[in-house]
């Protein structure tokens, strides 16, 4: 029985890689990216003038500000809004990714809101999976939940989102993300789609991670969407934001020695 081996790829060349156009980005949205790095790199001086306290991830942060104008992220928790800040950071200034936010919190109305509609879709199409879960049972009423975009953001958000305990939770939407900081690094088997009773296989985006068994909720169990069991030590990945080559990471580390 023979093995093929992969070749390893240089960290330059895939970041060159994450950088490549592909076919799902319009012209008007590389344009709009190469913008916002642009901005990104010019407010930098800015930003440190204005306060010497993390200027990497403030001007990421106005960066990103221009480009998604829309975004609403008053209300998430305060793990959840440090997570994101941090993890949007890294890809900005590591990977050339503006990783955008369409949903983040949501008032107990605006959910009752959608769930209506999609009780009416369901019962129009007969049958089918749900797509809002009820507001008990909803992370983003709690704070704990964000959808972003676009896709490829949402990929790298997926493979590095460990290092902030951001995970993908759903195996039909790629762009919903939930802060879970009990994972400690591993994973959580992904669920069908909101309100699925069972989890689906591991994603394929990183074969090699560690993934843990995540419950889904149950009527009058205590067991919430976020219930995880707790991953074994020996799995448990290296302390996230060593690496150097983002300066933001050092910001990030000096904020935890602050606390």
């Amino acid at each position: 029985m023979t093995e093929t081996l992969r070749p390893i790829q240089h960290p330059r060349t895939a970041r060159a890689t994450a950088m490549a156009p592909t076919a799902g980005r319009t012209f008007r949205d590389e344009l709009f990216r190469s913008i916002a790095l642009s901005l990104g790199r010019v407010l930098l001086p800015i930003a440190w003038l204005r306060s010497r306290a993390h200027p990497h991830a403030r001007a990421a942060q106005w960066a990103l500000q221009l480009r998604f104008p829309h975004e609403r992220l008053a209300g998430l928790t305060s793990g959840m809004a440090v997570a994101l800040r941090r993890a949007r950071t890294v890809a900005f200034w590591e990977q050339d990714l503006l990783l955008g936010v369409t949903s983040g919190h949501r008032t107990v109305d605006e959910q009752n809101r959608m769930l209506t509609e999609d009780l009416i879709r369901l019962k129009s199409v007969g049958d089918g999976p749900a797509r809002v879960l009820p507001v008990e049972q909803s992370q983003h009423v709690a704070g704990l939940a964000v959808d972003v975009r676009p896709r490829e953001a949402a990929m790298w958000l997926e493979r590095n989102g460990h290092q902030f305990g951001l995970y993908r939770t759903y195996a039909n939407e790629w762009w919903h993300f939930e802060h879970l900081p009990q994972a400690r690094g591993v994973a959580p088997l992904l669920l069908a789609h909101p309100g699925a009773r069972g989890p689906e296989e591991p994603s394929t985006s990183d074969p090699g991670r560690p993934r843990m068994v995540r419950r889904a909720a149950v009527a009058g169990s205590g067991i919430g969407p976020g219930s995880t069991q707790r991953a074994r030590a020996a799995h448990l990945p290296p302390t996230p934001c060593r690496a150097r080559r983002c300066p933001g990471r050092a910001e990030f580390r000096d904020q935890d020695a602050d606390r």
